[in-house]
């Protein structure tokens, strides 16, 4: 039998029109419960075997089943509707369980001196912003960085909690870890601490998002860079992890020491010279060719000779026609060489080999350029960058030999850099490298200034040369087992008592001087950071 009605089962998606109109789902159920009130109920029979239904009419029918698909319909829609709004805008969050772990709080052995945070505000967390902090260091904040403790990510304005640790005196107040044998000790050149809050409650780092740190710090001039890494504190190890290594710009400032050129030795002046050799700055190239030297013409791979990128394909090679002679022309080279020898100087080999003979002619060339007004304002202004930077230079060699040659403790030569890397949590981070420990420690005592023992539950020692403190509890003998560096550099010791007292160092001590108790005094707790650094400074 032919149907009567034509029902389609699959019909087309439905419009964003149709779906705001059904989106009331309690409208809807109220208009379905209607229509099934307004339909007639069929009659049956319970006592007979078969139940005749009456026959309504064709428009009665029509109307019920026109009631059955439009109910059916729009709940289809309103079902596609709720489907389709959780897929878009209800992403399933990814809690941050183990930057919730890793939350730390350091204990301040002073805490009227603990270094207070600075807040830099990010105006909307949606967008991402660059923060500025008074020392010249910058955070690079991405666009959608933060979540909540249940994964959400974070809107509108949120607060960076960040402070920077410069020496041992700024780690010791702030009590950053480094209890001797139980942390890893490092050298540090930049430390610092960051957290984020939304009105008061911490915020995380999304899992895919990285800030971007550009860390003011000092470092040794004889430090190699390759040296340094990127370190942060896990509370949950308790322990110092590596991240990866530390990329650093040298600034070019002086370093921060006094040192008369007199009093060095041409022999360590070479030596510091030597060991600075990749630092020294590349002098700019003079516009200009004499007529008196001799053009050479070929093609220079920059990959190979990066120092002369800066002119592109106008830079060219000339020699002294003196040192010159006609064989140097009329010989058919097959094969030229070209060496970088320091200092602006090149050596250029003409090469010509045959199964019989090999002739190799060495001419030492220098790099020109055209004089062209261009290139004249380019080189004034690339002078006048290189004389100051070769200053810089000059100074840490200097220092560099000074700290060599000299039997006393020299000041120590340091300069300013700038530590780049990537951190994936808040928390406290550190670049620096591993101390390097003397093959053995010393078992010191303690006494006061009237020469009695001295009880005491942490002692704390830093060297002048070393960007680090470490602390050594001490046992019930009253001695502490103390590790000095490989460096000839005294160390600085302080002291605190269990009952929070402080106690100072008379004089520094050096690890040969140990044999006899150290004596300390006890001290007033300073009014200032500015007060302790006088304190321990001698």
């Amino acid at each position: 039998m032919k149907n009567r009605y034509d029902i389609k089962t699959n019909p087309p998606q439905p419009s964003s029109e149709q779906i705001e109109q059904h989106r009331d789902f309690d409208a809807l159920l109220q208009a379905f419960e209607q229509a099934k009130e307004a339909a007639p109920e069929p009659q049956s029979d319970a006592g007979a075997w078969s139940v005749e239904r009456p026959q309504r009419p064709a428009s009665g029918r029509l109307r019920y089943l026109a009631y059955a698909v439009t109910s059916a319909a729009a709940i289809a829609l309103v079902f596609w509707a709720f489907r389709q709004t959780r897929s878009t805008v209800l992403p399933v969050p990814v809690p941050p369980t183990a930057q919730l772990a890793e939350q730390l709080t350091l204990k301040a052995p002073l805490p009227p001196l603990d270094q207070r945070f600075e807040r830099l505000t990010v105006a909307d967390a949606a967008k991402g912003e660059v923060l500025h902090y008074p020392s010249g260091s910058e955070i690079v904040v991405p666009a959608a960085a933060f979540v909540d403790a249940k994964g959400y990510p974070v809107e509108g304005a949120i607060e960076i909690e960040y402070r920077e640790f410069a020496d041992a005196v700024d780690m010791f107040l702030a009590g950053v870890p480094q209890q001797l044998g139980k942390h890893q000790n490092l050298q540090s050149t930049g430390m610092m601490e960051i957290k984020g809050f939304q009105n008061g409650t911490p915020i995380y780092l999304n899992m895919d998002k990285k800030l971007e740190v550009s860390l003011r710090g000092r470092m040794a001039v004889d430090t190699d860079p390759k040296e340094l890494g990127v370190y942060t504190y896990s509370t949950q190890r308790d322990a110092w992890e590596y991240q990866g290594a530390d990329r650093i710009e040298r600034l070019q400032e002086t370093p921060t020491v006094s040192t008369d050129p007199a009093e060095i030795s041409p022999e360590a002046r070479q030596a510091a010279e030597a060991t600075l050799a990749e630092e020294r700055p590349q002098a700019p190239i003079k516009p200009g060719i004499g007529d008196d030297m001799q053009v050479f013409d070929f093609d220079i791979n920059l990959e190979e000779f990066p120092e002369l990128a800066a002119y592109a394909d106008n830079v060219e090679f000339i020699g002294p026609r003196s040192a010159l002679t006609p064989a140097t022309f009329d010989t058919v080279w097959n094969a030229m060489e070209l060496t970088n020898k320091g200092n602006s100087t090149y050596e250029l080999q003409l090469i010509y080999e045959t199964p019989e003979e090999s002739i190799i002619r060495r001419i030492e060339v220098y790099p020109a350029v055209a004089s062209t007004p261009e290139a004249r304002a380019q080189y004034t202004e690339q002078k006048a960058q290189y004389e100051k930077d070769l200053a810089t230079w000059n100074a840490s060699v200097e220092a560099l030999a000074l700290s060599q040659e000299t039997d006393t403790l020299a000041p120590v030569a340091l300069v300013d850099i700038v530590n780049y890397f990537s951190i994936n949590r808040f928390g406290l981070w550190n670049c620096g490298k591993p101390v390097e420990w003397a093959q053995s420690a010393v078992e010191a005592a303690f006494v006061n200034e009237a020469g009695a023992p001295l009880e005491l539950a942490q002692v704390f020692v830093t060297t002048s040369d070393q960007q680090l403190y470490y602390s050594a509890p001490s046992d019930a003998s009253n001695t502490a087992r103390l590790q000095y560096t490989t460096t000839e550099a005294a160390p600085t010791i302080w002291a605190m008592s269990a009952d929070g007292g402080l106690w100072v160092a008379n004089t520094p001590n050096t690890p040969e001087e140990q044999s006899q108790p150290i004596s300390l005094k006890g001290v007033a707790v300073p009014a200032s950071e500015r007060d302790f650094r006088t304190l321990i400074t001698f």
